[in-house]
C-alpha cells in the first residue's frame, strides 16, 4: 500500500509540495518535514524531478557565492569606473500626448 498518490507523467511538482520541497532542499524542514517530503518525492517524478533540480540549484548558488570579487574590482565599482564602460545614454523619448 502506498502512502503518496504515484505520479510518473512530467510535470510541475504538487502544488501542496513546493514549500516542503523548498524547505528540504535549503535545509530549513525539520526532520519530520524531511522525512515526509522525501517519502513522497521517491514516489512521485514530478516532485522528485522539483527537488533534484532545486538542490543541484542552491548547490550551485552556494559554490558561486564563495568567489568573492577581488579587491581591485571592489575598488573600482566604488570608484564609478563602471560608468565609463557603459555606452552613451540615448534621450529620452518625447511625450507623444496620449
Amino acid at each position: 500500500m502506498s502512502l503518496f498518490h504515484r505520479n510518473d507523467d512530467p510535470g510541475p511538482p504538487c502544488t501542496n509540495m513546493e514549500g516542503l520541497l523548498n524547505q528540504t532542499a535549503d535545509g530549513t524542514a525539520s526532520r519530520w518535514q524531511r522525512l515526509y517530503t522525501l517519502a513522497h518525492a521517491a514516489q512521485c517524478a514530478h516532485c522528485s524531478q522539483f527537488l533534484d533540480a532545486l538542490q543541484r540549484s542552491i548547490g550551485l548558488l552556494r559554490r558561486t557565492k564563495k568567489n568573492e570579487p577581488s579587491p581591485e574590482v571592489l575598488a573600482r565599482l566604488a570608484n564609478g569606473a563602471w560608468r565609463e564602460a557603459m555606452p552613451p545614454s540615448e534621450p529620452a523619448p518625447k511625450d507623444i500626448g496620449l
